[in-house]
């Protein structure tokens, strides 16, 4: 491995305003030789290692009013005043630490961490993290630290000799200026910053926001998994450095050691706080790996006050954005307690591309731009991926998000990959986002994201924020969801339906931990007895699946015997402008005894709402949308004593020829899908990426592969008999273990799953026939049987 190269860095510190003089690094440490694609020994300091003070750090101080430059020297906590977690962490239990006289032999704690701002004192770490289950952890009490922190002036000059953990900077030259690769070496910095045992957090501030009702705005061309940016503009970032210190602090003493030894420390955390996300998707899905995170998952769970600039920034898909807080700090720490086995690391190596314009190709990032036309070809390999422990590796391609004609193949040599990216003039411009992600028998690890941009436009510019595309991915419109009166006991069947304006599946998803099981695009529930006016409710996000943005989700909520329940009546939600909807609010309750009142508009992040009196009342309303766009229809209804809101989507398309169901018209068409990648019809070359290859098992065992049919039709699609079925030599070798839907709603999708399982040695092979309506697709599965 090579040693980190000067240069590098002097782009990075150039670019923070550091001088070539200031900047020139350490010589290499004596220390032993460590894991790392950047570094052959460690060259920043590793407190557990050397706990002794550093002198003479040049800093920032705030006297009164006014700041001024100081120095300080970095000490970690008195031993006997560190602080480590009261001990496992039981269902039921909040998350609380404890002071300990001596080091704990279970817990690592946070004393070692260091926290360095790079916005002087514009926002800085949160010193206390406090939800409403009774957890609390203060990382700095008054008149204590348990952490050290600084005010980083001289940037990145003390960050190898302090041995800084997390740095924060807020907007300026951060998120798209960095990912989007316009100095590819000051991108190139970062991920060696990464490599240095350093975790660069920033807020995607204009970058990546959802101020618009239609779609997102976003500028950020390639996925870096090597950064944390947030929703939400100065000081939003700050939060999750608080919560990522609680969360190492959980680590095994040795663990947290070896992790910062070989630069590791943010990887770990990183692929901590992408696992524990509370939904139920895998590890490799578009949920967990995100351009932008809220750092608090839901303000409405954080005790005390909690402040950011920009907090509206990702209020137009709110929940989709929204997570559960405490599910997902109690999900880290456990798994953080449990870590004996750290994660491996995934390394690009060798890439090169044909078709295109390769603009970075790093070890955990590379980005592409795809001209309209062309096709993309990338050749990589994955052999340079390692465990620092020396286990295993079993190493997997995913396509996150974008073109779903993605292939993905083995190449001529072991571990080298073939990847071809075709252009679709049907899809919007933005990213297809591929993850190589490998795992050591224990954990999968921080992924490494390849980027095809589909670039149809000129790009956004360094450090500006004025850009709108105008071919941007636009966001699922749900249709007619809305919140349901039920009776205890009941089974409810809500059957989704979403369009996407580009005319491509659209996918259902919801959080962990929520009531209620989710097929395809129908949700059920079996609504719990109890009290009048409990109320479950799940949210249901929809994607789809082009770029890794412009999501929507609702939160529905099912109420028993409520007082008082809007529900709105409208039979066409799309169509064409100037478009009229009729809507009633026969459905509400009472049915007499209240006030009813609508309002007609175009959803805003800070719009105001209209008060009652000013709205149009009556049970039944009509309003003229006069040019296309997305809209909302609001009821409210009002008895003596309460009230409650009720809000559907309207969608009008531009005026047009041929049936209103969105810009591009993708009539009638049945799509298959195995692992998000698209299955066509006589595929006769199956493969791990799709789903098709069941990959190698020991005879006896058993594998289960789930694959997705998509209609994207106006009707309902009814198969006549049984949708899936397998023939060939092998056939008994593979069964459908759960059967498609024989009737599909329009714009729906239905799953079916289909087990291996061998009863000899050796390779097996099959032909699976699937018919839906009048479409047959004929596609060849295989897996392979070893002796056990």
């Amino acid at each position: 491995m090579q040693i980190l190269k000067t240069r590098w860095l002097v782009v990075l510190w150039l670019a923070l305003g550091a001088s070539p003089a200031q900047c020139e690094p350490e010589e290499p440490s004596d220390g032993p030789a460590i894991e790392n694609p950047y570094y052959e020994k460690a060259k920043w300091r590793v407190w557990r290692d050397d706990s002794t003070p550093v002198d003479n750090v040049a800093t920032m101080i705030r006297e009164g009013k006014q700041k001024k430059a100081s120095t300080t020297t970095l000490a970690p906590t008195p031993v006997k005043k560190r602080i480590y977690p009261e001990g496992p962490l039981r269902d039921g239990e909040p998350i609380k630490w404890k002071t300990v006289a001596k080091p704990s032999e279970r817990y690592a704690g946070m004393w070692d961490d260091v926290y360095a701002s790079w916005s002087g004192l514009h926002g800085y770490m949160r010193s206390t993290w406090q939800v409403t289950d009774g957890s609390t952890v203060h990382l700095r009490p008054k008149g204590l630290d348990h952490v050290m922190h600084f005010v980083e002036i001289r940037k990145t000059q003390d960050l190898l000799r302090c041995g800084i953990n997390f740095v924060h900077q807020s907007t300026t030259g951060m998120a798209h200026t960095i990912t989007n690769g316009y100095d590819p070496r000051m991108t190139t910095s970062y991920e060696q910053i990464y490599f240095s045992d350093c975790l660069v957090t920033a807020p995607a501030h204009a970058s990546y926001t959802e101020q618009w009702a239609d779609r997102t705005k976003d500028l950020i061309v390639a996925h870096v998994p090597t950064l944390f940016n947030s929703v939400g503009s100065s000081n939003s970032e700050t939060m999750a450095i608080t919560k990522m210190m609680i969360v190492g602090g959980y680590l095994p003493p040795e663990s947290k050691r070896t992790l910062k030894r070989n630069g590791l420390y943010p990887s770990a955390l990183l692929y901590l706080w992408k696992a524990a996300l509370p939904y139920d998707v895998p590890f490799d899905h578009e949920l967990r790996h995100r351009v932008a995170y809220r750092a608090l998952g839901h303000e409405d769970q954080f005790r005390g006050k909690y402040g950011h600039s920009g907090p509206e920034r990702g209020n137009l898909s709110l929940e989709f954005h929204r997570y559960d807080e405490i599910a997902h700090m109690r999900n880290m720490c456990r798994m953080a307690e449990s870590m004996s086995v750290l994660p491996p690391e995934a390394i690009l190596d060798g890439l090169t591309a044909e078709g295109g314009k390769t603009v970075y190709a790093l070890k955990k990032a590379a980005l592409i731009l795809q001209e309209a036309g062309q096709d993309v070809t990338i050749n990589v390999a994955t052999n340079k991926s390692y465990d620092i422990a020396d286990r295993p590796l079993t190493a997997r391609w995913k396509l996150l998000y974008g073109n779903h004609e993605t292939t993905c193949v083995p190449g001529e040599t072991n571990g080298t990959w073939v990847i071809h990216v075709p252009w679709d003039d049907s899809l919007p411009e933005g990213r297809t986002a591929i993850s190589l992600t490998v795992n050591n028998g224990v954990h999968d690890g921080n992924p490494a994201i390849i980027t095809v941009f589909r670039k149809r436009a000129d790009l956004p510019t360094p450090g500006g924020y004025n850009y709108d595309p105008p071919r941007a991915n636009r966001r699922p419109v749900l249709l007619g969801l809305q919140d349901q009166v039920v009776r205890a006991g009941q089974k409810v069947s809500l059957t989704l339906v979403a369009v996407d304006p580009e005319g491509q599946p659209v996918r259902f998803f919801k959080r962990a931990g929520e009531p209620g099981e989710l097929r395809g695009n129908v949700y059920t529930l079996k609504v719990p007895r109890g009290k009048s006016g409990a109320s479950p409710s799940v949210t249901i996000i929809a994607s789809d699946g082009n770029a890794g943005n412009s999501y929507a989700a609702k939160r529905v909520e099912f109420t028993i015997a409520p007082r008082v329940h809007a529900h709105i009546e409208c039979k066409q939600l799309v169509g064409q402008a100037p478009f009229t909807v009729e809507v009633s609010s026969k459905g509400s309750v009472p049915s007499r005894k209240t006030q009813r009142g609508w309002e007609f508009y175009n959803p805003a992040p800070k719009r105001k709402l209209t008060a009652f009196k000013d709205m149009l009342h009556g049970v039944t309303a009509k309003h003229t949308f006069k040019k296309p766009g997305l809209y909302e229809v609001a009821l409210i209804v009002k008895s003596d004593k309460n009230t409650d809101r009720e809000v559907i989507q309207i969608w009008v398309t531009k005026s047009r020829s041929g049936k209103p169901t969105g810009d591009v018209v993708l009539e009638g068409n049945v799509v298959l899908e195995g692992n998000g990648a698209r299955i066509k019809d006589g595929d006769k070359s199956p493969c791990v990426f799709d789903h098709t290859d069941f990959g190698t098992i020991r005879e006896g065992q058993r594998v289960t592969r789930t694959f997705k049919l998509f209609h994207r039709g106006t009707d309902d699609l009814k198969s006549p008999g049984k949708v899936v079925s397998i023939a060939g030599d092998d056939a008994k070798e593979f069964r459908v273990k759960s059967p498609a839907a024989r009737r599909i709603s329009a714009y729906g999708s239905t799953p079916f799953e289909i087990e291996f399982r061998p009863k000899g040695t050796g390779p097996r092979t099959a032909e699976v026939t699937v018919r839906a309506g009048e479409k047959t697709i004929r596609f060849t599965i295989t897996g392979t049987s070893r002796p056990k």
